[in-house]
Order: structure tokens, then sequence, then C-alpha cells
């Protein structure tokens, strides 16, 4: 199966994507897009049965050429959208979307394939070029754990800390957004970060995530050499599980001093820090945890009460590699798992849009881990089911047997799970670009109620990839010009 999502040299296999805009066979009219080289980049219509085609991610290859790896089969971009089965799921957040000054948040839960930051360093640059920055997100002192840092801040500590991590069977702490805790004793303590690349220019605003304990406690917060405090009261931790304070601006350096004003022993927990802009735009969070597994969030005691104060508009729960590697098998369980995480998801942020994925092919202990197609296959299948939004980067990445050319041109790892940073930023620009696709697709066509990928073989034998939509009869696309998701949409007045 894997040839099928396989692209060969583009001036011999055209693999076209088909949008359906009529449910009347007598009415139908197809939108046929393909990657080809002589052809434009526009949706083009023609009558049920032709053979032409029009470029679909053809503008994303030309706006960046990183990811011109599709020509060699690395990244498949005629299959890079999120898939849906219900359009009403996408409608919050396109509305949103194409509203000006709006500020949207999205929170990226996974594992190691994220923990590092080049992947979504990748996704925030690819957004930013149709949207502006709202903020850097979530941060945490990853010294204090003792594990790797996202690449464009390391950290540093004074003091005694423990800390716990979602992926303990049984954290030693309760773990709230970031999936870590840390936690002190000591009367006086502190935590800094060491920013490598330049944050947003202007004013910010820092919301801390702790548990405040029983006895006062003091935050001293310093940026750039100012100073600002902020008295922790007793109960505070009744009233919003996180406290927020504005800095005119924010550099290289951040240092919060944690001190115990109460003549009393206390204790005091962190649980991560939010860089947030004053401005419009997306602020993407970073909520990788490595090793962590699908049923991480259910173990995260303080989950449900700290989502609501970042506001997701979307919310992509990206994990399965952990779940499926050790015995090359989908747990039995592996469904309810993700069904008990949507609903945890709901409660707490029932407006948010909810993306599952899959999990791209890998290799373990020189075997090819061949439940990754079985994992795509159910995700798909529970994103359905359930409202949620679908991206198969199991198949965009190339298929089934494919890691291998992943680290032999060097973007991938040698142990065949993990990519390189080249191979992580290939993977978040066309996160990336799936995300502006679909949107740019559901704005073109808003009376669309789905979008799916299905395999089919056309006459010539040549693979096609279908995408189903049904609209009403006679209805036309809003715009039939190019399809360039790095360019504003037309508004509608």
């Amino acid at each position: 199966m894997h040839k099928i999502f396989r692209l060969s040299s583009l001036f011999k296999l055209w693999v076209c994507l088909v949008v359906a805009l009529c449910s009347a066979p007598s009415l139908a009219r197809l939108v046929y897009l393909c990657e080809s080289p002589d052809q434009g980049n526009k949706l083009v219509e023609h009558t049920e049965g032709s053979t032409a085609c029009a470029p679909l991610n053809q503008s994303a290859l030309n706006t960046d050429p990183r990811l011109a790896h599709a020509s060699s089969g690395h990244i498949q971009p005629q299959l890079n959208i999120f898939e849906f089965h219900d359009a009403k799921i996408l409608r919050p957040l396109q509305a949103k979307w194409n509203t000006p000054d709006s500020r949207i948040s999205i929170a990226h839960f996974g594992d190691s394939l994220l923990q590092n930051g080049y992947a979504i360093d990748s996704i925030r640059k690819t957004i930013a070029t149709v949207k502006p920055s709202a903020g850097r997100g979530m941060i945490f002192p990853y010294a204090i754990a003792r594990t790797y840092s996202q690449y464009d801040y390391s950290s540093s500590y004074e003091g005694n800390w423990t800390s716990a991590n979602s992926i303990q069977l049984f954290p030693k702490l309760a773990l709230g957004l970031s999936g870590f805790a840390a936690h002190t004793n000591d009367p006086t303590s502190s935590f800094s970060f060491q920013f490598k690349t330049a944050l947003d220019a202007g004013p910010k605003n820092l919301q801390i995530f702790l548990k405040v304990p029983s006895t006062g406690y003091q935050l001293i917060v310093g940026v750039d050499g100012l100073y600002k405090a902020i008295n922790l009261d007793p109960v505070f931790e009744q009233q919003s599980p996180s406290v927020k304070i504005s800095v005119p601006q924010l550099s290289d350096n951040l240092r919060i001093e944690v001190i115990n004003t109460s003549a009393e022993p206390g204790t005091f927990e962190l649980h991560g820090l939010s860089i947030e802009n004053s401005s419009s735009g997306v602020i993407y969070h970073n909520l990788g945890v490595g090793g962590a597994a699908f049923n991480s969030i259910n173990s995260q005691a303080l989950f449900a009460r700290q989502l609501p104060s970042i506001a997701p508009d979307v919310v992509v729960l990206d994990w399965g590699t952990n779940d499926i590697i050790y015995k090359n098998t989908v747990p039995a369980n592996h469904a309810e798992v993700v069904l008990r995480t949507i609903e945890k998801v709901r409660a707490s942020a029932p407006n948010a849009v909810i993306v599952l994925t899959s999990v791209q092919d890998m290799n373990f202990r020189g075997k090819n881990i061949t439940a990754a197609k079985q994992y795509a296959d159910l995700m798909r299948k529970l994103a359905f089911e359930n409202d949620c939004l679908f991206y198969d980067w199991y198949r965009v990445s190339g298929g089934a047997n494919t890691m291998r050319s992943w680290v032999s041109d060097t973007l991938a790892s040698k142990d065949n799970i993990h990519l390189n940073e080249r191979g992580y930023r290939i993977k978040g620009r066309a996160f990336g670009q799936a995300l502006l696709q679909t949107l740019e697709f559901n704005r073109q066509y808003p009376q669309s109620n789905a979008l799916e990928i299905q395999l089919a073989t056309s006459k010539s034998n040549k693979a096609l990839a279908q995408i189903k939509r049904k609209t009403p009869p006679n209805t036309k696309p809003a715009n039939t010009g190019n399809l360039k998701p790095n360019s504003k949409a037309p508004r509608k007045k």
C-alpha cells in the first residue's frame, strides 16, 4: 500500500484531489486539483469524468522551497490537509480566523517529537505568514526536571526542588497543562530562563501557573534589570490556577525568585509559565512531554482547572508513538483512552476544535512498526465519529516503510523513530500548511459539509486521492482564483 502514497516524478504521475460540489449525479460538478508542472495554480472546474488537473499545494512548495521534498517522496503535499466528516466543527474557528484583530489560542499536546520545539517553531513561523504572533506560549524550567529543554531557551534554578511529569505512572505531584511540576520547601529559591532566540517585541503578560501554598509567598520577577513583586494570598489557589504580571518588554533573561514571607514552613509548586503578547494574533503552546503516551492527560489532576486559562480555540492531541512502538500493536483499550481524553478536553474547553493525528512510519530494533497503519486508520475513524479534525501524518510523510529514506536523507535519527532538526522543521511546516490549506478550502467552499481523503484508482491505474465534498446543487466556490494559503482571504461585507 505504501506505493500509493509515494509521489514519483511530477512529470510521470499526477495525484489528483477531487472536490465533489454536488451530491446529485445528474448535476455533479467536480474541481480537479493535482501536482502537475503544466497547469496553472488554479482551481479548475470540469465535468464529471474529466482528467484535467490543477495544483493543490503547489503554492506551499513555491512559498517554502524547503518543502520541495514532496517531489522525492518525503512529503505528500496532495494529502496534506486536515480531514473532517462534518464541516460544522470547523465553523467557529473559521469565523474567528476571518475576524480582524482576533486572538486565537492553539494547545498542542504530544511527546518527545514536540518537546524539543523544532516542529512547533516551524508551525508558528508558517502561521505567521498570514497571522501575527500573539506570544511565545508555555515554557517550563526543564533543568529542575533534569530533562532536555525546548531548543530556543535554557533554564537554571537555585534551591532544592523536586519534580514530576506525565510519563510517570503515578506522578509524585499534581500535574497541570505543561505535564511538568516543580516543588520546593526552601524559604528562598528561584528559577530562570535564558532565551536563545529573540522574542516578539512589545509588552508581555506573564501567566504563571502554580499551586499556591497555605502560607504567604512572594514572587519577584526580574526582567532586563527591572523587578516586580507579587504577593500571593494563601487562599489564592481557590480563586485562580495562575497569576498574571505585565512587563514592558522581555529580551534575553527572565528570573523569578520565590520567597516564603511567613514565619511558618511552606511549600510552593510551579506548573509552567505562558508568555503572551498584548496584541492579537495566534499563540501556539508547545505542551510536549518526552516519553508521554495518549493517556497522559488523564493523569494530570490540574488539567481541567488550568486549560480554560489559555482559552484554546484548537487542541491538538498528538501522541501515539509510545503507545504502539514496544509491542507493535495498537492497545486493545486505545479507543477508550482516546474517547476519555476527548471528553476531558471538551469538559474544560467545550468550544475548542480538537485535532487527532497519526504517527509516522518507524522501525524499532530492526523491525518495521506495521501497527502505524492500523493506528492511523483507527484515529481517522475516531476523529470522524467524534467531531474532530484528523491530520494523517502517517500518509503525508510517505506511509509504510519510508522511515529509512528519511534516515538516509539525513532527516531522521539513526534510531529510526525520531526526526532530527531538519526533519522536524519539515514536519512543522507541513502541519502549518495543512492548517492554512484546510481553512482556505473551507473559506472557498463554505457550503461543503465534509473533507475526506479516500484512496482510489483511476482508469489509468494512477494513484488517486479523492476529497469527498457534498454541497447543495449549483453551489459554486466562493473564489476560483489562485489557492494561496499564505495570502489573506477576502472577507465578506
